[in-house]
């Protein structure tokens, strides 16, 4: 859950921050013009997709994953690609986002993605239960 967490809070500050400093107008405006106010680059809806996507495929099949397969973490790599190679096309062609803020958000979504696996491999500390002495 914290390495969920912790993905989802990297594409708020740095897709938010990035958002709201350059301000690009989208695509429905019909004009592209950066510091007017818009929230178009880079698209939250392109990195959503890729965090999402890639962090399952890693919980399932990476080494330390619910069902740890190579072949397929490999097969799936190309499935998930497509899923969000079309997502993102889908909000250029709907006019959510200039087809250059795609790459944008694929690049939000890799970092966060890689914050995640970073936190969820992250070696946790426990204390060890030393029993109480008796009487």
């Amino acid at each position: 859950m914290l390495a969920v967490l912790a993905g989802l809070v990297t594409i708020a500050l740095i897709g938010y921050g990035t958002k709201f400093g350059l301000g690009r107008t989208g695509p429905h405006h019909n004009m592209d013009v950066l510091h007017a106010g818009g929230q178009a680059f880079p698209s939250g809806h392109a990195s959503n997709t890729f965090f999402t996507g890639f962090f399952i495929l890693c919980l399932l099949y990476a080494h330390g994953g619910l069902r740890p397969s190579v072949s397929r973490l490999r097969r799936m790599i190309p499935v998930v690609g497509v899923i969000v190679a079309v997502a993102g096309g889908l909000m250029s062609w709907l006019d959510y986002h200039w087809l250059s803020d795609i790459p944008g958000g694929w690049l939000l979504g890799f970092i966060a993605c890689m914050v995640s696996l970073s936190v969820l491999r992250t070696p946790r500390h426990r204390r060890e239960h030393i029993p109480a002495p008796p009487g």
